[in-house]
Formats: structure tokens, sequence, C-alpha cells
């Protein structure tokens, strides 16, 4: 029996947290269910744990699963699942917000930001402290964040953070250059019906959530070789021009 895929991220985030305040990290929760850290990491960016799997959990939490379902359930009360406008434009607005909302989302830590962005403590500390005030996080003792939100944002589509994404689209893709030896491309121009669409959208969706998992795998192991990476997925309607209009279309421009 498989729990619901609407509540399965809930009660999934609201145990990792859990299991953190107890010291129970992906190695040592593995170590204890006698699986493979890989696994443990999977169980946490699934939508589909069976609920076997959530007891086993509940267990080294020190709770029944019912316990874990009231809670969860208090939590989803209070934390928002879509910002205002006013949040998003103040994360688009200052870059060190954003950095900090965004990563704090794939689950860093306040110590893991501020190693990786290299900012003064002060100012960093002062970027905690507006962004409690915007009611993105709360503000733990030794500067660890809890979020007000849940992790799966709902982006407004016509929103300032669409239009930052947008630009960030941009910049992501110029001047793309396929032989890049640290870059991946795959492309293709194929026909789709509407629903191998939908079901290409459901790929998309878990091989983003595979990549999430491959990079927070490097954060725990601190693998010196990581570097930063947009990952763009894209199934782009175009139209498919007449053959003759090619050769002026498609002409490649040497400078």
């Amino acid at each position: 029996m498989a729990a619901a895929k609407s509540q399965i991220k809930v009660l999934m985030e609201f145990l990792r947290e859990l299991l953190r305040t107890r010291g129970l990290g992906p190695r040592e929760i593995a170590r204890q269910t006698q699986v493979s850290e890989r696994t443990v990491m999977r169980w946490f960016a699934s939508e589909a744990v069976d609920t076997a799997v959530l007891e086993r959990l509940c267990v080294l939490a020190g709770l029944s699963f019912f316990e874990l379902c009231e809670l969860a359930a208090r939590r989803v009360e209070t934390r928002l699942t879509r910002l205002s406008v006013a949040q998003e434009q103040a994360l688009v607005d200052d870059a060190l917000l954003n950095y900090i909302f965004v990563n704090a989302l794939k689950g860093w830590t306040s110590a893991e930001l501020q190693q990786e962005i290299n900012v003064p403590e002060p100012q960093f500390v002062d970027a905690l402290i507006r962004m409690e005030k915007l009611g993105l996080i709360g503000l733990l003792p030794g500067n660890e964040i809890r979020l007000r939100t849940t992790r799966d944002i709902r982006w407004r589509r016509d929103g300032p953070y669409s239009t930052f994404v947008n630009m960030l689209l941009r910049w992501s893709l110029n001047r793309p250059d396929v032989s890049d030896p640290k870059s991946l491309w795959a492309f293709d121009v194929i026909k789709l019906s509407s629903g191998s669409l939908a079901q290409l959208q459901r790929k998309f969706d878990a091989l983003v959530a595979e990549a999430v998992l491959l990079s927070e795998q490097d954060r725990r192991a601190n693998d010196v070789s990581r570097d930063w990476h947009a990952v763009v997925l894209t199934a782009r309607h175009i139209v498919f021009t007449p053959l003759s209009e090619w050769p002026s279309q498609y002409r490649v421009t040497r400078t």
C-alpha cells in the first residue's frame, strides 16, 4: 500500500527534519535500516514511497505513523506553498537572498551556504534576518534555518520570479557549444502528441529529482570536483518551416 503522491512529499520532508534534529543523516539512516545511502536518498526524493518504509523511518524518529500524519498536517496549515508578489520581488531584487533561499529549499545548511558563497558573517546573518522578516524562514540557534515554506514552491506564472527565471534561461543558453567538454547536450526535433508531452513532463520531473539527489550526494561527500551547472530540460514548440526555406533560415554565419 503506497501513500498518496500529494501527501508523500510533505510526510517525507517532515520526517527528514525530525530525523535530522535527532542527529540522523542519510548515512546513519542507511546503517540502521540496512539499506544503501543511495536508497535512503531516493526515499526522500520519491513520490511513491511505500507506507512500510514510512513506518520504518517513524520508528527511528520515535513516533508512530499516525502521529507523523497529524504533525505533518499541522505543519502544512502554517507553511506557504506560494509566495506573495512582494516576497518573490524581494528575492529577485537581492542576489544573496535568492541564493540562500533557493539552496535552502534543497536542504543546504547555513554553514554550507556561507562557505560556498564566501561572504562575511555579518552580511550573511543580516540576509538571514531580512529573510525571517519576509516570512520565508525561521532562525534557529547557530543561525540554522527552518523554512516557513514547503520545498516545492509554486511560483506565479506571471510573477517576478518567473520573469527572473526567463532571464536566467536566456543567460544559461547564450551561445551554446555542444563541443564543450564540461557541458552535456542532447537535442532532437520530434513530433509529439499532447499525451506524450504529459509523459515527457513526468520524465523531466523525475530526471531533475535524480539530478538533485546526485548533487546532494556530492555535497555530503564534499567532492572537490563539484562545479555549478544549469540543468535545463525543455520540449519547446516550434513552427516547422518548408524545406525550401532552410538554406536561408538555418544558415550558419561565421565570425
